[in-house]
């Protein structure tokens, strides 16, 4: 957010501009973790929106936050279909490989590691053991939607231009695609996912750890998937095209998802009201 962001464990100096970060004679490790650090710094992981919605700072704010939900499920219940689309970019059969788990835990399969992980951070692994699109129709039918309003809905105009937006990037060159999905979103979701969480809570106080399920695990734990990530964007660094092409996919990611945030965070004040539901 371009505001001040109570996101932990972020600084608030400006980053560089992404053309400089390009030019930069670095090593590989080094150029892919200032891109990660310009990810997080970016307006789309710090938006004003996140800061509304944890705080909770709407007329109406169950009413607001559900049709927030409602929109981000469309893209969210297609994340498996963007991961898919990156593992067929790949090149190299060990990097396809290496994103295995990824897509296993995505699916709801959980191993050993996972779960004391899950454990260590206070999570039940029963809770999380369903594919991510089950854990977020749980949360959201936990929250007054109905069913009916979440299949075969038409999603808002901003929520279709930022899908498609995405799985364009998902399905480029295979550095364009890490740099999109890897550094672009699962490198900044982990911050942004914390403040949605303190907006749940506020807002609904007496759901149970199991609806709340699917912002816990991505809020309080899902790191191996950045870390794998990154260790794929680095080998594709080792060459200026790879550069380029990680840039291409974060700036194109970031600028897709703060569109997204700018219409929703406009649609949602448009249509508040005290006391009103909103359509």
């Amino acid at each position: 957010m371009e505001l001040a962001s109570s996101s932990p464990g972020l600084d608030f100096e400006p980053p560089p501009m992404i053309h400089e970060l390009v030019a930069r004679d670095v090593p590989a490790p080094e150029y892919v973790d200032a891109l990660q650090r310009y990810a997080r710094l970016s307006r789309a992981a710090r938006h004003p929106l996140l800061e509304v919605v944890a705080g909770g700072a709407f007329a109406s704010r169950r009413a607001a936050m559900r049709t927030f939900f409602r929109e981000y499920y469309h893209y969210s219940r297609r994340f498996t279909r963007f991961l898919a689309s990156v593992m067929a970019a790949l090149e190299e059969p060990e990097h396809r490989a290496a994103l295995v788990p990824n897509s296993a835990e995505e699916a709801g399969r959980l191993d050993e590691h996972h779960m004391i992980e899950l454990l260590a951070a206070g999570l039940d692994p029963a809770d999380v053991a369903a594919p991510h699109p089950q854990l977020f129709r749980r949360f959201l039918i936990a929250i007054g939607l109905a069913p009916e309003e979440l299949y075969g809905a038409t999603p808002h105009v901003a929520t279709a231009a930022w899908i498609r937006s995405f799985e364009s990037l998902c399905r480029t060159d295979e550095a364009t695609a890490v740099g999109a999905l890897g550094i672009a979103t699962e490198g900044i979701v982990r911050d942004m996912y914390q403040q949605i969480l303190a907006g749940i809570r506020r807002a609904w106080p007496e759901l149970s750890g199991r609806d709340r399920a699917f912002f816990e695990l991505h809020a309080l734990v899902d790191d191996d998937h950045a870390e794998t990530l990154r260790s794929i964007a680095i080998a594709l660094a080792a060459g200026p095209a790879g550069r380029h092409g990680l840039a291409v996919g974060v700036l194109g990611a970031l600028d897709a998802r703060a569109s997204f945030y700018d219409q929703m965070q406009l649609f949602l004040l448009s249509m508040d009201r005290p006391g009103e539901e909103l359509s």
